[in-house]
């Protein structure tokens, strides 16, 4: 490994002339800036270090890891950035606000340190790479798009006579934003009514929960949203209380109080950017190199325990065609 530090520390050298001199020790520093707590950024968290492990990488002897969490509070993200950018030999960002904050203090600092990304929706709009297929920079990763227009045509799975749906989503998430557009238009082409609200804080869910339930909504949308899926709990608790059932961007929020989703798997999103890592570490190849890439497989995941609470009751080959059935009540 000792080789393989200083293949890393040519490496970016010679292709990338304005990184900083090579390590003193023979440890790679591994700098992780995660956005939130919950469980998608977890699961990429682990998928990462995994794959890593996977290629003969062992933490404390041959990488550390240095690792910040501001819990969705913004003000944190830019002293936690630069102090990962000074310390970092690899940089890794779990979330859109992580990845552009740490994008942001590597501009500030003409810092060339390789940035991987994942859990961002929108790489070229977050202003973290050129285009998907040629990152022309120091920036690369994963993006965890999701099948938004299916994930919509799933409500109807649910609830076949909907009218009108709910999009509930954080306003300061660019990622939400997106996927809550790309949300609208699907259900306006599929002939729903969209009634549409944001918040700012997880004290404002249960409000908003309800104003939309106010407006006569048959079923409530929630994309990959960061202080949704760290709420989910409040989510459950309100959707439960008015009998709504909750289509989720990812699987975790499914696990946690939604009804459905047709979604990535954010542990194998994790290991496809930690394989990207192995190689800019074994120095075949640059983020440059790298193009940004995303999962193509979902999985249809349905929380019958939550469909019960409401009560809801789903159609037999509904139930028959998903991957995965949260049914406290069949456990073995």
């Amino acid at each position: 490994m000792k080789r393989q530090k200083w293949i890393l520390a040519l490496s970016m050298l010679l292709l990338l002339p304005l990184s900083a001199c090579a390590p003193e020790d023979d440890v790679i520093d591994i700098g992780i800036l995660q956005y939130v707590t919950h469980g998608a950024l977890d699961a990429s968290r682990l998928g990462f270090l995994d794959a890593l492990a996977e290629a003969g990488y062992e933490e404390g002897v041959d990488f550390r890891i240095h690792l910040q969490n501001p819990q969705a509070e913004q003000s944190q993200l830019a002293p936690m950035s630069s102090q990962l950018v000074s310390q970092a030999d690899l940089l890794f960002a779990i979330a859109t606000p992580a990845a552009i904050a740490i994008a942001n203090e590597k501009v500030r600092r003409n810092a060339t340190t390789p940035l991987l990304f994942t859990a961002v929706t929108d790489p070229v709009d977050a202003g973290l790479v050129a285009s998907l297929e040629t990152p022309n920079g120091t920036n690369t990763g994963t993006n965890d798009m999701n099948p938004v227009a299916e994930q919509i045509a799933l409500i109807l799975d649910l609830v076949p006579d909907a009218a009108t749906i709910g999009i509930l989503y954080t306003a300061s998430e660019d990622n939400s934003q997106i996927q809550a557009s790309l949300a609208s238009s699907a259900a306006e082409a599929l002939g729903l009514e969209v009634e549409i609200r944001t918040v700012t804080s997880a004290g404002e869910i249960q409000q908003a929960m309800t104003s939309l339930a106010n407006a006569g909504i048959d079923a409530l949308y929630l994309p990959t949203d960061n202080l949704l899926a760290s709420s989910m709990e409040i989510v459950n608790t309100r959707a439960t209380e008015l009998q709504l059932p909750v289509v989720c961007g990812e699987s975790s929020m499914a696990e946690k109080g939604g009804t459905a989703t047709l979604g990535i798997n954010y542990y194998e999103l994790g290991v496809l950017t930690g394989e990207m890592a192995v190689q800019i570490l074994r120095g075949e190849a640059t983020p440059a190199s790298l193009p940004v890439v995303g999962l193509t497989n979902f999985d249809l995941i349905i929380n019958l325990d939550q469909a019960r609470a409401i009560g809801l009751t789903l159609d037999a080959g509904f139930l028959a065609s998903a991957d995965r059935i949260i049914d406290s009540e069949n456990e073995e």
